[in-house]
């Protein structure tokens, strides 16, 4: 099973992620903004677990837990930002559970990118991406960006509704998966 960690699930999302399959997939998402208000639809499929929520000062943290402990995903997808909390969690967890992390993310900030001088918290999001067994991006410019500064394995999704792109890249993964599964 492979989990995707969404902080939030705004509609536009649901409406792509709502045609993976079950047996395969669980999205892990919270329904609470820093304000307290409702930020995300309420799905009603099994596919959809609305992740209880621990507030630390004024973040947020995910509690995936329970999830993980009664599901056992073998790899888990997550938005690597330095103020997820939920991130340093799941690194905590992966010795115990054996799953595989897998950064979903635009990889540097648009200034860094633009500029190509690299921020502090640029490197530290770098950091964070080395301790994935792979890396998801929403372009080939800035996966090609990344291949200078980090040594894992990266592939490209654009940043698009196209479900038959999105098929392909977990397609993509899943092969991955299996053949780390042989080493």
């Amino acid at each position: 099973m492979i989990f995707i960690i969404q902080q939030i699930l705004p509609e536009y999302r649901y409406q792509v992620l709502k045609y993976l399959p079950e047996k395969s997939f669980r999205i892990l998402y919270s329904n609470v903004s820093k304000e307290g208000t409702l930020t995300s639809v309420t799905p009603k499929e099994k596919l959809f677990i609305d992740t209880p929520i621990i507030r630390v000062r004024e973040k947020y943290l995910q509690n995936p837990i329970g999830s993980i402990h009664s599901l056992r995903p073998k790899t888990i997808i997550f938005t690597p930002e330095l103020r997820n909390f939920t991130f340093w969690l799941l690194l905590l967890l992966k010795p115990i559970y054996g799953y595989k992390l897998v950064s979903w993310t635009h990889g540097i900030n648009n200034k860094d990118f633009a500029t190509g001088k690299i921020s502090f918290s640029s490197r530290f999001r770098f950091m964070m991406m080395n301790f994935s067994s792979l890396i998801i991006t929403y372009s080939k410019e800035r996966a090609n960006f990344l291949r200078k500064h980090i040594t894992k394995q990266i592939i490209t999704s654009n940043n698009t509704l196209d479900t038959h792109n999105l098929d392909e890249v977990f397609d993509k993964l899943s092969n991955k998966i299996i053949e780390s599964k042989k080493e």
